[in-house]
């Protein structure tokens, strides 16, 4: 996941920052 959220970081804002809430949860699947 964290390779899409690098490929399209301006397209894909809010997903960079959910997948950072999820990364700080525990859940990097």
């Amino acid at each position: 996941m964290e390779g899409a959220a690098v490929a399209a970081p301006v397209n894909s804002r809010a997903g960079c920052v959910e997948a950072f809430t999820k990364i700080q949860r525990g859940v990097r699947l």
